[in-house]
């Protein structure tokens, strides 16, 4: 059994609210203004697209725990369970959003015991401003500074124009501007990780080219010539099936475009994949945004399916 279902720990179970959208987190870090931050950079795969955008999400301290992870967690599914059915639309991870759906006994427990006040009295009185007053001071020195570690004071000049660009960047993330440069230094640091990755992928498809290559020198490219015609023949019978609906278009207003959970809540209908491949006139309804920047285009087939 891991440290996380072992070891004990100080967590605080918090939520970010955008308009109807919620996220419930847990964190064991002592700087709640970073763990703000993190997901109004994007950062965070669950939040990206929803809390990085213009609008700032406001930040909720919902409780204080000593525990380990495992308990931890349960409570951020009881709190999701609880926002769900006090009207607000979850954003978290779909598999916590799914596990919140039915809870274990542990968990429903948890559930049955959170406060019996509405949904906006309750966020209402845990609501906090601003995320650098939700910071405590750590029990034990972080790793990123540590105990023997002194500050030193450096002295930076830049033109204004990068002055301008740094202070909005702090006012946009509710940063200071020692916080500031930590984050940007994370990024960099994260940056040059991915390029590595990058690198190691490059390298991979440059042998498999050449391994491609000899393959084509000796003529062993039939199944790949086969699949090609296939794929043609394909894209052919596409087009004929297009070039049929192809006439000038009446003018259309827009179409609109939901949340893809919230779009399926409150409308209660069953949207279904095409049964098989192939190419149909399909009647656009709307337009539904997911997580990871997932795009759906919903809408009825020329037979009303």
């Amino acid at each position: 059994m891991g440290m996380h279902h072992t070891e004990i720990r100080n967590y605080r179970i918090f939520a970010l609210v955008l308009g109807n959208d919620i996220f419930v987190g847990k964190t064991a870090s002592p700087r709640m203004s970073a763990v703000y931050s993190r997901h109004r950079c994007g950062d965070v795969a669950a939040t990206r697209g929803y809390l990085d955008q213009e609008e700032c999400p406001s930040l909720h301290i919902l409780e204080r725990l000593e525990c380990t992870g495992a308990e931890a967690y349960r409570h951020v599914l009881a709190y999701v369970r609880w926002f769900e059915e006090a009207g607000y639309c979850s954003i978290n991870h779909m598999g916590t959003a799914v596990a919140s759906e039915e809870l274990y006994p542990a968990t429903e427990a948890i559930f049955r015991a959170l406060p019996r006040e509405s949904a906006g009295a309750f966020l209402s009185r845990t609501h906090v401003p601003k995320p650098a007053d939700a910071n405590e001071k750590p029990a034990k020195p972080m790793a990123i500074f540590p105990k023997k570690e002194k500050s030193v004071q450096m002295n930076l000049r830049m033109t204004s124009k990068d002055k301008q660009a740094f202070d909005r960047f702090c006012k946009q993330y509710h940063l200071r501007a020692r916080e500031a440069v930590r984050l940007l230094l994370d990024q960099a640091a994260d940056a040059d990780h991915y390029q590595k990755q990058l690198l190691s992928t490059q390298t991979a498809l440059r042998m498999e080219n050449e391994q491609f290559t000899k393959q084509l020198a000796l003529g062993n490219v039939a199944p790949q010539e086969k699949k090609a015609t296939a794929y043609l023949q394909f894209v052919k019978s596409g087009l004929r099936e297009y070039l049929q609906y192809f006439h000038p278009q009446e003018h259309r207003e827009p179409l609109p475009a939901f949340p893809y959970k919230r779009f399926r809540k409150d409308l209660k209908i069953r949207y279904e994949y095409p049964r098989s491949e192939g190419f149909f006139l399909l009647i656009t309804e709307a337009i539904l945004w997911g997580r990871h920047h997932a795009r759906f285009v919903v809408g009825r087939g020329s037979g009303g399916e």
